[in-house]
């Protein structure tokens, strides 16, 4: 039993801090997913002032598809990292695809979150005027 001692501590304090672990890997999520819908929609904004057409929400998923950078073998040593890193940048961090949606001369990029449920409490949301 004497040897068990140890192991039991160990996993009573990983038990006691996994709420921790979680409420920080939520968080470290949120600040991933708001960094990228203020380059979104910086990148829509962008495209305004150089007279692109601004994408529909039809076809927002490959219009992020197309201008997102996504990891490549040169960034991380060879494709099978890539590809284990890379994403489906048209998603949000937790798999849900981005929404778009331009309401009184505003752009809003926005992410389901946590819950994958739009229009709740956690939603992430960035938005710029269009001028």
């Amino acid at each position: 039993m004497t040897s068990l001692l140890p192991l039991m501590i160990i996993l009573a304090g990983t038990a006691a801090n996994l709420d921790k672990f979680k409420a920080l890997l939520h968080y470290t999520q949120n600040v991933a997913v708001q960094a990228e819908l203020n380059e979104i929609t910086k990148m829509i904004i962008l495209d305004k002032i150089s007279g692109d057409a601004l994408p529909t929400a039809d076809q927002f998923p490959d219009y992020l598809r197309k201008n997102m950078r996504v990891p490549t073998s040169s960034s991380y040593g060879n494709a099978t990292q890539a590809a284990q890193l890379a994403r489906d940048v048209s998603k949000d961090q937790f798999g849900t695809p981005y929404r778009l949606t331009y309401a009184d001369n505003k752009v809003r990029v926005t992410s389901a979150a946590f819950d994958l449920t739009f229009d709740t409490s956690d939603d992430i949301y960035s938005e710029r005027e269009l001028q």
